[in-house]
């Protein structure tokens, strides 16, 4: 699967406010309690129903790597990748990935740092922590277990010399239940063993409390199964019982000469099966130098698990969305809003009503000074139903770049407001950064 990305440092992802949407007319009719796909845009974050349009622009400015529904559909954790210097390109060994939670009342939390880009991300289902994928090198590799309310993060998994979590699939899902997260990797036994080996490219499991990987997907034998198969973007069904995933399969001299030979599939996977069972179908383009895959987008079940939502690339490279029925395999088609995007997730709605949200909070800040050298910090949030709000104090140092000095929680009063003070820091320039997402500012002034 081709999962293409902007490379991007950008600030916090802003609020999501879900507008109420409606198929365009002549396009394929979503199901009534079916949420609006998410997609995350250069510039900013857009929300439009399977059928394209309308489509809501709910982000300006700003330029997510990826984003995910908690499994209510009420809040949205974000993937941000930032550099520490500032530098666009950034520098090796520069970036870092905030993990940022936004509830539908519009408050909004970083919850954490890791380094390094994170490339995907997936909630528990008790909507407390998230998986993330994070990736500081080709050959370098892991997944984390992030708590939302602050802990430090905990790593499950990571690349070894004989282990290494796949490039190519940008995915990583956390069984509902909470006990295991599945993944891409491949494995190798010994040295004469290479990476493009049966081994690549398959369905892996990893407690969420850290250990060794399990293997879920059973390893083809080359010399007397008929086929190969290779897997990527798997994602747990809601009950847990199953994984759905891209299986891309072909003979095992692997020449992909046609579509009697090799093939793309939507396949519902068991544990311990090879290839899993086909929901659909997804063709293969055949050139004169070759073929390419046109699987696009992770695959995202329906809240009751009967429907899986997946993405087809076209000739001119535009994810269009589809929905298969599982039992049936019957196809819903969808269109794409933009030409160069795929969605990042579908909005869940178990309860059959899907979660609306508010309006982005406004937000005003007032620095000065109590008890000098204190800084004093005076915040008014509208309206006051928002309770919680990060305020961030960085001091710039002799490099130019923003060091991170303080970072509290304001829980503000029945009216809206907190006042607080922030540690004394060297004589310099300094910011504050405050707000929510869709909100966060950046005051500058004289420390």
């Amino acid at each position: 699967m081709s999962r293409v990305r902007l490379a991007l440092v950008s600030p916090l992802l802003a609020v999501l406010t879900v507008s109420p949407t409606t198929p365009a007319t002549g396009a394929a009719a979503a199901d009534p309690t079916d949420g609006p796909l998410l997609y995350s845009v250069f510039g900013g974050v857009e929300l439009a129903p399977l059928g394209g349009s309308p489509v809501t622009r709910v982000v300006t400015g700003l330029t997510p790597w990826v984003s995910e529904f908690s499994p209510d559909g009420g809040r949205v954790a974000s993937l941000v990748v930032r550099c520490r210097v500032g530098e666009s390109p950034c520098p090796d060994g520069q970036d870092y990935t905030t993990v940022v939670e936004t509830a539908a009342d519009g408050g909004s939390l970083e919850a954490a740092e890791l380094p390094g880009r994170g490339t995907a991300l997936s909630w528990n289902s008790a909507a407390t922590e998230v998986a993330v994928l994070v990736e500081r090198s080709l050959e370098d590799r892991s997944i984390w277990r992030v708590p939302l309310d602050g802990r430090p993060p905990v790593r499950l998994v990571q690349d070894t010399p004989t282990f290494e979590i796949d490039w190519s699939s940008d995915s990583v899902s956390w069984r509902p239940g909470g006990d295991q997260v599945a993944f891409v990797a491949a494995s190798r036994t010994g040295p004469e063993d290479g990476w493009f080996s049966v081994d690549h490219q398959q369905l892996w499991t990893v407690s969420a409390d850290g250990g060794s990987p399990v293997r879920y997907s059973a390893r083809v034998d080359d010399r007397s199964d008929p086929r190969y198969a290779e897997f990527s973007s798997p994602e747990w069904s809601p009950d847990g019982t199953t994984l759905v995933a891209y299986v891309f399969t072909d003979d095992v001299d692997r020449g992909c000469r046609g579509a009697a030979t090799c093939s793309t599939t939507v396949s519902v996977v068991r544990r311990g099966e090879k290839y899993g069972t086909p929901a659909t179908t997804i063709p293969i383009a055949f050139t004169d130098g070759g073929y390419s895959q046109r699987s696009a987008a992770r695959p995202v079940w329906s809240a009751d698990g009967s429907r899986i939502l997946f993405g087809v690339s076209d000739e001119e490279f535009v994810t269009q969305p589809r929905v298969v029925t599982v039992a049936t395999g019957a196809l819903q088609k969808g269109a794409a809003p933009h030409s160069y995007q795929q969605f990042d997730d579908w909005q869940p709605c178990p309860t059959g009503t899907c979660v609306q949200w508010g309006a982005p909070p406004q937000y005003s800040l007032a620095v000065g000074y109590r008890n000098r050298p204190r800084i004093a910090v005076d915040l008014t949030v509208t309206p006051a139903a928002v309770k919680k709000v990060a305020v961030t104090l960085h001091r710039q140092d002799s490099r130019g770049a923003w060091v991170q000095v303080k970072r509290v929680l304001a829980r503000t009063t029945a009216g809206g407001t907190w006042s607080g003070t922030l540690p004394r820091v060297r004589p310099g320039i300094c910011r504050l950064r405050f707000g929510g997402v869709g909100a966060t500012q950046t005051k500058l002034f004289s420390c």
